[in-house]
């Protein structure tokens, strides 16, 4: 009988089922109960050839027209028909696919559930060509057999309980078979058939499951997530499939198997996080081994009799806590990136007889009461003895390739955790994998060009001064770093770019880092460097003007190092190359150097966030390439010079929170390229220059915390791309120029403390502010006493309200719109 029989859907075969009762009437049913399946002498012959088995049967009633009855009760022949369909099933020796449910021999009418089951058990049959089914005529699915003498099938309280069907060479996809219904089902064994296709959420509906078996056969796709109802489950075998998935983050989510004793999910594809077992407590048999699985191995392991993790991903130590399983015998980790000392708990394990920790890095030795147990294989990592000797590692005969594996692996030794180099077995540094692959390193013409070392903070990474024989080395990137930085470095000469901050490689990575310690002048040695960039991090004592050597570099980045002190060195005017110059947020002191101008490529100067005094020297207005000048946050004295307006590139423009004095001068009107313009907490008096109204590509002004007086130019209305326009703590006084809340698109504006007079212009109403008011508006207009009331519909939105009407604030907390440009992230 073909496996693409008509037989869709368990309504489907239901309803064939039913047209077959109905053929079987017609014909007479002794014809049924009389016949042995392997009398075949008594059949009627057919007068056609037999059936083609690939041809499936009708699905339709119309299939029993085929068939001509009699009205006699004696048994007759049936004729055959000419068609080339026929419902006769292709088993030899089998009568029409008449169903055996009707039949008392086989089932008693009055037990209604049985007799479904019955009847889902003969749609089953339809489906499979199973020849084991009726090879023996004891146990053969037929009408002269009881249910509960069919093969592989149990019969209790009236219901079908249970189905072993392993080995009869099923096949076909899984979702079809119509087990679904058998819903009083205890004991499924469908193991070593050709099963293929996913496992159906439907399944879940078996409940009752005590015992379930799907092992070697094809299934695919991932565990479904409504196996957590069987909590009855005491055996589960998936094993030898093609599982697939991360769903095996967490066992609890799978289900509280409470009593669950046999677990096999090996030899799969399952990914993830291996579960951790607390949510079976009963545990005896795990295994989980051949699959993807990560992360760390997790108890409680009580009752654990067998454990095999073997052939995963796992990334840890071996835990303390097996120790407390007195009952394991057989324990196998083996094939995992496991690392540390061999746990000395694990000398509790007294009945253990097979223990496997082959290729991993565990150190250490065996306890002495566990070297009599009858099986080991455990060849202790020794970190002494180096990989580069390996020909799967290193060509031998490049010689410089194999300085360099060996300088990597001092490097590695020089690291305080046992923990392994590589996330995958195929990227650790080991001797079975090439240099090339070792996670980490770049090789390029026998040579490691390139190191890019990731956050891996736990444990700790320290750079070494085995790295300074790298001599190929062109670019040290890295993350998460601890310790000094070794002088030794300084003999990479062929080093092009030192990147350590919060990204390498390339890729944002969030993670601190905790160099500390000074910068070593040796780094003045790297004669080829373009790059050096050592931010956020804990570095402390002066910036060597050593580095004023360096006259390839083009960024220099030291910023974030709040205990780098001393003044900036003159000899970085030095640097002919450099474009980025960037020292903020440390504690340097003294003057800004006049000689930083004769950096004539420089585009980027920060040195905000420091100690500096002095005036800012006139020599910085030749730097005419710059497009961001910030020396905010300083003790710089003196006035603001009008040829700043001779930096016509200037995008980016800070001088706040410093004693400047004096007036704004109308020409910095003309940098037309502006974005911000900061200058708010200095000692600024005057007026605001009308002339500021033609920065139109400006979205940030801060003039606050001056003592700055007269109206508010209407011209600033004419910036359409304000965003932010800090104005408060002045002495500015005459109404809100209405032209500041039509046409401009103000999110921050800060107003308070000054002598404004007169009612709310009425641009600021709900229109404009309420789809920002809950996000990030800020509006401040408190400490304007002659200010009119403000609208109630506005004062809903207020965070602060005290004082009287005008002491008004909408102002997020979680943002303060001048750490986009002033601050520090903190270290």
């Amino acid at each position: 009988m073909s496996r693409t029989s008509g037989f869709p859907s368990t309504a489907g075969r239901f309803a064939l089922v039913s047209a077959l009762v109905v053929a079987a009437v017609a014909i007479g049913t002794v014809l049924l109960l009389n016949r042995s399946d392997n009398n075949e002498t008594t059949a009627p012959a057919p007068t056609t050839a037999a059936p083609d088995p690939t041809v499936a049967p009708p699905s339709t009633i119309e299939s029993s027209t085929e068939v001509e009855s009699t009205t006699t009760e004696s048994p007759v022949e049936v004729e055959s028909t000419t068609t080339t369909e026929s419902p006769v099933p292709s088993h030899v020796g089998l009568e029409p696919p008449t169903t055996p449910c009707s039949s008392p021999t086989v089932v008693d009418q009055a037990l209604e559930g049985l007799v479904e089951d019955c009847e889902v058990l003969f749609a089953f049959y339809l489906l499979e060509d199973a020849q084991q089914l009726f090879s023996d005529p004891a146990t053969a699915w037929s009408a002269t057999n009881p249910l509960e003498n069919w093969k592989g099938v149990d019969v209790a309280d009236g219901r079908v309980v249970g189905l072993r069907l392993s080995n009869l060479q099923l096949g076909g996809r899984f979702g079809r078979l119509p087990f679904l219904n058998l819903t009083s089902l205890i004991h499924l064994d469908l193991s070593n058939n050709g099963l293929t296709g996913d496992i159906p959420n439907e399944f879940a509906d078996l409940t009752k499951l005590e015992f379930l078996d799907l092992s070697n056969n094809q299934l695919t796709g991932p565990v479904p997530h409504g196996l957590g109802e069987f909590t009855r489950l005491e055996h589960l075998d998936l094993s030898h499939n093609l599982l697939s998935g991360e769903y095996w983050d967490n066992l609890s989510s799978f289900g509280e198997f409470t009593r669950l004793k046999y677990l096999d999910l090996s030899h799969n594809y399952l990914g993830g996080f291996l579960p951790s077992f607390v949510g079976l407590p009963k545990l005896e048999y795990g295994n989980l081994s051949n699959n993807r699985l990560k992360g760390s191995i997790r108890g409680p392991f009580d009752d654990l009799v067998t454990l095999n993790l073997a052939s995963n991903d796992l990334f840890s130590e071996i835990p303390s806590t097996l120790g407390d399983a007195s009952k394991l015998k057989h324990l196998d980790l083996s094939h995992n990136i496991l690392y540390g000392a061999f746990p000395p708990e694990l000398a509790n394990l007294t009945n253990l007889e097979h223990l496997d920790l082959s290729d991993t890095w565990v150190s250490g030795s065996l306890p002495s009461e566990l070297r009599e147990i009858e099986y080991s294989d455990f060849s202790p990592f020794n970190r002494e003895v180096s990989p580069c000797t390996s020909s799967v590692v290193v060509d031998q005969a490049l010689d410089l390739l194999v300085a360099d594996c060996e300088a990597l692996w001092g490097f590695f030794k020089g690291q305080e955790s046992q923990r392994p180099i590589g996330s995958q077995r195929s990227n650790i540094w080991s001797d079975e994998n090439p240099l090339e692959d070792w996670d980490w390193v770049f090789v390029e013409e026998g040579r490691v060009n390139v190191l890019s070392i990731p956050d891996f903070i736990d444990p700790e990474v320290r750079l070494t001064a085995d790295l300074g024989n790298l001599s190929g080395l062109e670019a040290l990137s890295a993350c998460g770093l601890h310790g000094p930085i070794p002088a030794e470095l300084g003999k990479l000469t062929n080093l092009k770019r030192i990147r350590i901050k919060f990204w390498a490689g390339g890729a944002m990575v969030e993670c601190q880092n905790f160099l500390e310690g000074p910068i070593p002048a040796e780094l003045g040695n790297l004669s080829n460097l373009e790059v050096l960039e050592i931010s956020d991090t804990f570095l402390t004592g002066p910036i060597p003007p050593e580095l004023g050597n360096l006259t390839n570099l083009k960024e220099l980045r030291l910023d974030n190092n709040s205990g780098l002190s001393g003044a900036i060195p003159r000899e970085l005017g030095n640097l002919v190359n450099l474009t980025t110059l960037d020292l903020s947020c440390n504690s340097l002191t003294g003057p800004v150097p006049a000689e930083l101008a004769g950096l004539a490529n420089l585009r980027y100067l920060g040195l905000s966030r420091n100690n500096l005094s002095g005036s800012m020297p006139l020599e910085l207005l030749d730097l005419v390439n710059l497009d961001h000048l910030a020396i905010g946050m300083n003790d710089l004295s003196g006035t603001i010079s009008a040829e700043l307006a001779t930096l016509i590139n200037l995008r980016h423009l800070d001088l706040g929170d410093n004693n400047l004095t004096g007036s704004i001068p109308p020409e910095l009107g003309e940098l037309t390229e502006l974005n911000a313009l900061l200058l708010g907490g200095n000692d600024l008096f005057g007026s605001i220059p009308a002339e500021l109204g033609n920065l139109i590509y400006l979205y940030d002004l801060d003039l606050g915390d001056n003592s700055l007086a007269g109206p508010i130019p209407p011209e600033l209305g004419n910036l359409m791309w304000l965003t932010i326009l800090d104005l408060g703590g002045n002495q500015l006084s005459g109404p809100i120029p209405p032209e500041l809340a039509d046409d401009t698109p103000i999110l921050i504006l800060q107003l308070h403390d000054n002598e404004l007079t007169g009612p709310l212009p009425s641009g600021f109403d709900l229109d404009k502010f309420e789809p920002y008011l809950r996000e990030s508006a800020v509006l401040t207009l408190y400490g304007n006493e002659q200010l009119e009331p403000i609208p109630d519909e506005l004062l809903q939105f207020a965070s602060t309200i005290g004082f009287g009407r005008q002491m008004f604030q909408i102002e997020m907390p979680w943002y303060h719109y001048r750490t986009e440009y002033t601050g520090c992230p903190s270290n």
